[in-house]
C-alpha cells in the first residue's frame, strides 16, 4: 500500500480557461489587470483570512474600479474553478481500488470548497480531504503539509504528493514528502 496526496487544481480540476478568465474581467468590470492582485490576495482568501466580500472589495478599492455586483463575480470565479480532468480523476479512482490510501490537499475558499465537495462526490472515496479553508493554512506553509499528513495518519517520508506548482513541491519536499511537479496532466505523468 501506498500513500498519495494531491492537489486539486492542476492535478485533478483544471485551471481556470481563457473564457473564465474573460468572464471574470467582464463581471469585475477590467482587463488582465486584474490577475496580478487576484492572485496576490488569494492566499488571505484560501486561507479564510477574508471573505469573499472583503477580497473582491480590496480588488475594486486598489484597482480604483467603480461598483460591481459582487454577488455575479463570485459566481464566475466559482464557475472557473469546477471543471474536473477526467483521466486524472479516473486514475486516482483506480489508486483507491487497488487500497491505496489516498489524500487531498487544496489551496481553496470556503465558498468554493462547497461547491467542489457538492459536484465532485468523488472525493468522499479519499481517505482525507485537507483544505486550506478548514486549516487556516495554506500551502506552501509547512502546517498545510503536516495537516494533510495528520488526516491521512502517515509520516512525511511516506506520502507522494503531486502538485502544478513549484513552490509547493519544493515545500512539500522540504516537509519531507516526495513530492512531483505536474507540468501537464496527471495521466501523463503515470505512463
Amino acid at each position: 500500500m501506498q500513500t498519495y496526496l494531491f492537489d486539486l487544481y492542476g492535478v485533478l480540476l483544471t485551471t481556470q480557461t481563457d473564457v473564465h478568465l474573460r468572464a471574470i474581467e467582464a463581471a469585475v468590470g477590467t482587463d488582465e489587470r486584474l490577475w496580478p492582485l487576484y492572485w496576490e490576495l488569494r492566499g488571505p482568501l484560501d486561507a479564510g483570512e477574508l471573505t469573499p466580500a472583503e477580497y473582491w472589495e480590496r480588488i475594486r478599492a486598489t484597482l480604483e474600479l467603480p461598483p460591481f455586483d459582487v454577488d455575479a463575480v463570485v459566481e464566475a470565479d466559482i464557475a472557473s474553478w469546477l471543471d474536473e480532468d477526467v483521466d486524472a480523476v479516473a486514475y486516482v479512482g483506480e489508486l483507491i481500488d487497488a487500497g491505496n490510501r489516498v489524500g487531498l490537499l487544496s489551496n481553496i475558499p470556503t465558498f468554493l470548497a462547497e461547491r467542489v465537495r457538492a459536484r465532485h462526490t468523488w472525493l468522499e472515496r479519499f481517505d482525507a480531504v485537507t483544505m486550506s479553508c478548514d486549516i487556516g493554512v495554506a500551502k506552501p506553509d509547512p502546517g498545510a503539509y503536516r495537516a494533510a499528513c495528520a488526516a491521512l495518519g502517515a509520516e512525511p517520508g511516506e506520502v507522494l504528493f503531486f502538485d502544478d506548482n513549484p513552490v509547493n513541491v519544493a515545500a512539500a519536499r522540504d516537509f519531507g514528502m516526495r513530492a512531483v511537479e505536474v507540468t501537464g496532466r496527471l495521466v501523463e505523468w503515470n505512463h
